[in-house]
């Protein structure tokens, strides 16, 4: 290690553009700032907080302190390498902000928003810069003695050199790259690039101030470690995480801030004959053992740390005869101090399986006066506060320990014993302390094949009315009626037109539910035995007789025929084809209106939709206990009492053996369940001046804004408000319900598979994020200009197209950076998209692939329909914003025009009849080690039929399966194929 010194200018002039940028950040009107406004329209405690610590000088505005850093950075340049690099800073930036608004590239950028850009845009217009400072060839007279320093060492080296310059300062590298590679000496020996180093991911958005460009950095890096570059210029993420070969040559421009530092600097020389030298200034010279006495200061740190370490290991051994503990009495489960933490970790993993979101609690210690009356000890005490994720319900968000104590470790570990019990006493933990989310099967066992042959019902009924009709001869039977424990009861003669056939007998698994005595009381069966065995009458037992003796299982409907077409299926009545197709919106809605309401009593399940669901009305006890005839039941209770009629037979359907509900399943019905969810919703809330635009784009002016709030707060938001899980999967809910309403209103010509195609079409991830991207609201924004006369500015009014998701509130990099790839991608296919949609024969399901809509952009669509619902009373509502959206116009033209909307893995399973489809994919990884792209082949049966790629599994299948049946032709069985 070596030291070369250089004799510091102080107070070195300042050049003319970095004059003029201090000019125009004086200058800059505060009553006109973006911030200001905004903290005055919303007229909060919290806002005017801010505007105050504003105006009395404590705080900045955004925009100010990034023009603040901007002359910091641009005067420490002028300072550091000379009047042309601070120049060259100047111009590149302000030419960078200016030209993003005159672009509109404004959202490429991370931090602003477009009325700060605008506004910054007008201040940087007065700064004079050097047009011409990147062209120049840095020479002696624009550069500090501290920059010539380094060229001299720079120049000493031979072509064979590999070296690394280090700076603190992002800006610095970029300039000092952009010098070095211009310097006439240096550029014939060193081939220069630049890495500085980000907190932010590679397709994040820059900040302002930012003049390097991501691909680059790659780029140098790449070239670097294969020779094509022999100097970098970097910051500290040269010193460690970055794979980075052997050097030669370090250079320290700025003084190192520690020893660790230095250790990591100097680690990157491990050549033979390698130097490593620090610039330092003529001044420090004469210190002597600076880094030996750093090195010291640091050792006394990590003991200093250490001894603190025990003390406060001391402390929490102290207080462990403190601590409390909890054991469940039905299974022994013991929940301590000790393993709370990890309870509670493993309960806010399981909960929720949302990407973009942080599922971790953290903890907030809070430092007690001891004279306040607390405890009598002179120690300071502590107590801390844990805080869940946004996707658990506001009420269990936040809790505090229960006890004081002198260790901060213990104060956290009271506050999770304390989280952890709330979660058991509000049921959403099991009796072996585990997440209810972990329990209960959410996929089917076994394989199934593509079309499978189902035996038809035996109703003799119908042939037997027909043939009275047509007079056909007269068949003579016996009928002997037996009791369960086959008995003979009553035998009799039975004379009907039609020959019966012998009924097949029916094999039924172990563990299945008899149907009939979910349907049929008991008691109605002993009432038939008692008319048997006694005597009988003619007249039969009038409906009230019925109703006082077994109300509580009773349903009158005033449409026989209904119920009838739904038990016999579709070949006994072709007409009425609604049956299970209607139950399965109803269940959803019931479902997720019974989530929404109170989560205390529900088992959370996955369901492949992502989507929480409840044990007790999935699927799998549905087919556990009626399967379709049950479905066609409460669908036709559906259709001829609206949900009243439907909820009372979902009831009446899953009550137990002991005429009971199942536990938790209150199933209240639609008003009362609304009523709960919108009383619970805060009062008096303002809706923020960024949501403004998107109540007007909906057409509906909400009465509780919380609502509206709630529907656009993503799960990785610290927010006191819920996340918009819960409206979402109610929202999706409403959405199905009115689909089916739509679909079935059309007419009685649709098969029962048509409507399910139809709705599959309209209410998946992929077609909703493509409506949260196309649906938009165009706003008039002002955008400043030259004026005629040379150094003035003018105004003019600009239209920005807002879209849907756009009013997604976050705080996730990532979503930000999803967000700019989803919206590329729509921009490149929007046009052919719409077209589809509007006129095509064809439901895009390929292209809608392609899109790869991040999940939170159907989240939002279903989300603000759910919150409509709530608000409104009303599912009128809810269709009209559905209209707006373009939902259920689409949905018409697919119905009116004939749309083919079968989905090509379905259409290819159906073509390919009894042969056994399967699908082998490849993944494609990148540098990173990220799936680039997936290979799909299709195999039906062991004949490999097509190959197409993708950028996710599902597109790849999509387009795979697409060019199977292209090949293989389309299917012709009109019953399946059907548009």
């Amino acid at each position: 290690m070596t030291q070369e010194t250089y004799e510091a200018i102080e107070d070195a002039p300042l050049t003319q553009s970095v004059s003029s940028l201090q000019a125009a950040y004086r200058g800059l009107d505060l009553q006109a700032d973006p911030d200001i406004l905004r903290w005055k329209s919303e007229d909060t405690e919290k806002s005017n907080e801010k505007l105050n610590s504003v105006l009395m000088g404590k705080k900045k505005t955004f925009t100010q302190g990034r023009m603040n850093t901007f002359c910091g950075t641009s005067e420490r340049l002028c300072q550091e390498a000379g009047s042309l690099a601070a120049d060259i800073y100047v111009a590149k930036v302000t030419t960078m902000a200016i030209a993003s608004v005159a672009s509109n590239d404004w959202a490429s950028h991370l931090t602003w928003d477009y009325s700060s850009l605008v506004y910054l845009s007008g201040a940087l217009k007065r700064v004079e810069i050097d047009q011409d400072a990147l062209l120049k060839i840095p020479g002696p007279d624009s550069m500090t003695p501290k920059m010539r320093c380094l060229i001299r060492i720079l120049s000493s080296q031979d072509r064979t050199s590999q070296g690394i310059v280090f700076v603190k300062e992002r800006a610095t590298a970029v300039v000092l790259h952009h010098l070095l590679s211009r310097h006439p000496v240096v550029k014939e020996i060193f081939r220069v690039g630049s890495v500085v180093g980000t907190s932010r991911r590679e397709a994040s958005k820059q900040d302002f101030g930012d003049i390097f460009s991501y691909a680059e950095q790659a780029d140098f890096l790449a070239k670097f470690r294969d020779g094509d570059i022999n100097l970098l210029v970097g910051t500290s993420v040269l010193e460690e995480g970055i794979d980075v070969p052997a050097c030669n040559l370090v250079v320290s421009f700025d003084e190192p801030t520690s020893l660790k530092a230095v250790v990591q600097q100097r680690g990157r020389a491990r050549m033979r004959k390698s130097k490593y030298v620090i610039l330092v200034d003529e001044k420090e010279r004469g210190k002597s053992d600076v880094w030996g006495k750093s090195e010291r200061e640091m050792r006394d740190q990590y003991e200093k740390e250490d001894r603190e370490a025990k003390a406060a290991e001391t402390l929490a051994r102290a207080e462990i005869a403190s601590h409390r503990h909890f054991r469940v009495p039905e299974t022994g489960a013991l929940l301590d101090m000790d393993n709370a933490k990890n309870y509670l970790q493993v309960f806010c993993a399981r909960v929720s399986s949302r990407r973009y979101t942080d599922k971790l609690p953290y903890y907030v210690t809070k430092e007690l006066n001891p004279l306040c009356g607390t405890t009598n000890d002179e120690t300071i005490r502590l107590r801390s506060k844990v805080v869940l994720p946004a996707f658990i319900a506001p009420r269990f968000r936040t809790t505090w320990s229960k006890a004081t104590w002198r260790s901060e470790k213990n104060a956290t570990k009271d506050a999770a014993f304390e989280a952890y019990l709330r979660l058991y006493h509000a049921g959403l933990v099991d009796d072996h302390l585990s997440p209810l989310a972990s329990h209960g099967p959410n996929t089917l066992d076994g394989e199934s094949c593509s079309i499978i042959q189902a035996s038809g019902q035996m109703d003799p009924w119908i042939d037997i009315a027909k043939a009275w009709k047509r007079g056909d001869d007269i068949q003579h039977y016996a009928v002997t009626v037996t009791d369960e424990r086959e008995r003979t009861k009553y035998v009799t003669d039975m004379m009907i037109p039609v020959n019966l056939c012998r009924m097949e007998p029916i094999s039924i698994r172990q563990g299945n539910t008899e149907v009939g005595k979910m349907l049929v009381r008991r008691a109605t069966q002993s009432d038939r035995e008692r008319a048997v065995d006694g005597d009988s009458r003619a007249e039969p037992p009038s409906l009230s007789h019925f109703r006082n003796q077994h109300g509580d299982n009773l349903v009158i409907f005033r449409a026989p025929r209904t119920i009838i077409s739904a038990e016999t299926g579709q070949g006994a009545l072709p007409d009425t084809s609604f049956g299970e197709y209607g139950y399965d919106d109803l269940l959803i809605h019931l479902d997720g209106l019974n989530l929404s309401i109170d989560w205390r009593a529900v088992r959370l399940l996955e369901s492949p939709t992502k989507h929480p669901k409840t044990a007790t009305i999935s699927d799998s006890r549905v087919k556990a206990a009626a399967e379709d005839v049950v479905k066609s039941i409460i669908g036709a209770g559906k259709t001829v009492g609206g949900y009243p009629g439907a909820l009372a037979w979902t009831k009446a359907l899953l009550r137990g053996t002991d005429n009971t509900l199942v536990r938790g399943m209150d199933l209240p019905s639609l008003e009362i369940g609304r009523r709960q969810l919108f009383d619970t919703s805060p009062c008096d809330i303002q809706l923020p001046w960024t949501l403004q635009p998107l109540e007007e784009l909906s057409g509906y002016t909400f009465r509780k804004k919380a609502l509206l709030i709630e529907a656009t707060t993503h799960s990785s938001s610290l927010t006191e408000y819920f996340c918009y899980d819960r409206l979402a999967f109610l929202g999706n809910a409403i959405i199905e319900s009115i689909v089916v309403d739509e679909t079935y209103a059309q007419g009685e010509s649709i098969s029962y598979c048509r409507m399910h195609r139809c709705r599959a079409a309209v209410v998946n991830r992929d077609y909703l994020g493509f409506v949260a991207l196309e649906w938009h609201i165009a706003q008039r924004r002002a955008v400043l200009v030259d004026g005629p006369v040379v150094g003035t500015l003018h105004q003019k009014e600009d239209s920005v197209k807002l879209p849907l998701c756009h009013f997604l509130g976050h705080q996730s990099t990532e979503v930000t950076a999803e967000m700019r790839r989803v919206e590329g991608r729509f921009l490149s296919r929007r046009d052919i998209l719409a077209e589809t949609i509007t006129s095509g024969s064809h439901h895009p399901w390929a292209l809608l692939a392609e899109l790869r809509a991040g999940s939170f952009c159907a989240d939002i669509v279903e989300s603000l329909v759910g919150a409509v619902w709530v608000d409104s009373e009303t599912m009128e509502e809810c269709r009209k914003i559905l209209d707006r959206m373009g939902i259920l116009p689409y949905l018409r033209r697919i119905i009116r025009d004939q749309v083919r909307t079968i989905h090509p893995k379905e259409e290819l399973d159906i073509s390919a009849k009894s042969s056994k489809v399967s699908y082998e994919r490849t993944n494609k990884m990148d540098a990173k080690g990220q799936v680039e792209e997936v290979t799909c082949i299709v195999y039906v049966g062991d004949r490999k039929v097509a190959e197409a790629c993708g950028a996710s599994i599902r597109e790849a299948e999509v387009k795979a399966a697409e060019e199977a049946v292209s090949l293989l032709g389309s299917a012709d069985d009109d019953e399946y194929i059907l548009p």
